[in-house]
């Protein structure tokens, strides 16, 4: 049996995966004083009450890495918006040139109920890989069929390449919402630099 397969069926692989989070939060958190620490309110840092909305495709990917590192700073509730029927399965470079076709053809696919209110959110945190320089598939789906209610918006994304317009696209499809400003973790080469990143992004919008 594999390392991997052994840590997988001990339930050590999300253990630890926990662990890599947490530790990325304390050092955005160091990086940046001013954040609230666990556990402090201040209206969550002068966001409220919090709500991030993201599509990963992995759990190793940097758009999970950032919305949990949000979390951690603004006591958020995390919701992972996911198609109702999975995605096939496939190598990543397949898995992309699919994703482009099903783009191209505007075929967006229905999204599982996200079971939250809106209404009971201060603040609100929407978060995609860019895909062809592109919101990911559910994230529109999302979009197309949300309304925000009034509530103050920022869209962050995540990209290997170029980022695209996916942050600025979050920002014109999302109904009803207050935008303020997005962020663009791309070419990210390090957790300590993604930390540091995602947590001066965060403080410059609790001013």
């Amino acid at each position: 049996m594999s390392v991997k397969k052994i840590f997988q069926s001990s339930g050590l692989e999300g253990h630890l995966k926990k662990i890599i989070m947490r530790g990325l939060v304390v050092f955005a958190l160091l990086c940046c004083p001013s954040v609230p620490a666990f556990g402090q309110s201040a209206e969550q840092g002068n966001l409220g009450k919090v709500l991030v909305l993201y599509y990963s495709y992995s759990e190793d990917a940097n758009t999970e890495k950032v919305a949990g590192i949000i979390q951690g700073l603004t006591n958020a509730e995390l919701v992972k918006v996911e198609p109702e029927t999975p995605f096939p399965e496939m190598e990543y470079r397949r898995f992309t040139r699919w994703a482009k076709e099903q783009q191209q053809q505007g075929a967006y696919p229905p999204i599982r109920d996200l079971k939250v209110d809106m209404a009971a959110y201060d603040f609100i945190f929407v978060g995609t890989p860019v895909w062809w320089g592109l919101p990911s598939l559910p994230i529109t789906t999302l979009l197309r069929q949300t309304d925000f209610g009034g509530k103050p918006l920022a869209a962050f994304s995540t990209a290997k390449g170029g980022p695209g317009t996916a942050v600025s696209d979050i920002g014109k499809q999302a109904k009803n919402a207050l935008v303020r400003s997005g962020a663009n973790f791309n070419n990210v080469v390090s957790d300590r630099q993604i930390s540091e990143k995602v947590g001066a992004w965060v403080k410059s919008l609790q001013r």
